[in-house]
């Protein structure tokens, strides 16, 4: 969904780009829908968001079970 919209965005922000002197390169390339990217993009970032998080939230978990072990 996100990329969906993102891409639809910027694709419409890219297709208002296009002028007369332009190759078919360049203006097939601003045609182009970056929704793929976007969408993989996200994904990384919750994947990298989600390990971090984890390894806060272990590392807090480990140390307070010790703390409480030790009363």
């Amino acid at each position: 969904m996100i990329g969906q919209f993102l891409g639809d965005l910027i694709q419409t922000e890219n297709i208002k780009k296009i002028t007369d002197t332009m190759n078919p390169q360049q203006i097939y390339e601003l045609h182009n829908h970056p929704g793929v990217s976007l969408w993989l993009l996200v994904i990384v970032l919750f994947l990298i968001l989600g390990l971090i998080t984890d390894l806060f939230f272990n590392k807090f978990h480990k140390k307070r079970v010790s703390r409480d072990h030790q009363i």
